[in-house]
This record gives C-alpha cells, sequence and structure tokens, in this order.
C-alpha cells in the first residue's frame, strides 16, 4: 500500500505536510488573540521555570502585573512574529533554518542556552494544549 502524500515525512523539518497543516491552524487560532496569547505564554514559562525571568529586565515583575509592562509586551509581540516566521515558513526550509539559526545568534551571547530553549519548548506545548483545549 502507497503512503498518502499527506502523511511522508519531509527530510528537511522532519514533518509530514498534514502535520505543518494542523501546525498552521493551530498557530491561526492562537495569533487571533496575540496579545493575550503572548502573557498567557510567557505566564505559563516563568511558572514552569521561574529561574528563566531572571534573564529579563522584568525578572522582578509579577507575573499578573506582567501584562502591563511595557519592554514585557514589546518582547512578547516580537517573540510570536518570529514563531509566525517559522510557521509561514514551515515549507520553505532554508528560510526556516536561517530564522531559527538568527534567534540563536540572537540569544546566545545573552547566555541562553539549548537547555533554555528546551525549557521554552515545554511551556510552550503545555501552553499549547491549555488554550487549545480551551476553545473546544
Amino acid at each position: 500500500m502507497r503512503k498518502d502524500y499527506m502523511d511522508t515525512v519531509e527530510p528537511g523539518t522532519g514533518l509530514t505536510p498534514r502535520e505543518k497543516n494542523a501546525i498552521r491552524d493551530t498557530w491561526a487560532v492562537v495569533m487571533q488573540e496575540k496579545a493575550k496569547n503572548g502573557f498567557l505564554f510567557f505566564k505559563k514559562f516563568f511558572e514552569m521555570f521561574p529561574e528563566m525571568q531572571g534573564y529579563f529586565p522584568f525578572k522582578d515583575v509579577e507575573l499578573d502585573d506582567l501584562e502591563e509592562h511595557a519592554f514585557f509586551k514589546i518582547h512578547a509581540g516580537k517573540v510570536f512574529n518570529k514563531i509566525n516566521d517559522m510557521v509561514e515558513n514551515l515549507y520553505n526550509v532554508s528560510e526556516l533554518v536561517g530564522i531559527i539559526k538568527g534567534v540563536g545568534s540572537d540569544h546566545a551571547p545573552r547566555g541562553i542556552t539549548a537547555g533554555a530553549f528546551e525549557n521554552l519548548r515545554e511551556a510552550f506545548l503545555a501552553f499549547l494544549f491549555e488554550r487549545m483545549s480551551a476553545t473546544i
């Protein structure tokens, strides 16, 4: 039996077209309330990994007050815009790799480690699970 195209893993990303479409659909829902979801994502990240807040200029701001902090709002918007760039380039591997490398290059001088990005990934998945569960 021949594998359907939608379920064929593409080597550049390790994702199938079906998975890429699911990512795009999920992300479109998140972006409908970008500011709110940016706050909720970072709140989840700092709840799960409180030490990570120490890397930011808003390190002493209470979690519930972050939503009104000017620099936080700017940073959360930039992060979501960068994720949006990645999602938009799921079918353009060379561009996607360039975006990811750029994020690494921007963060490495600040001492942000691969472990910090693993924490971010874990918190992001938890955030998405909670937000998508709330929309069902």
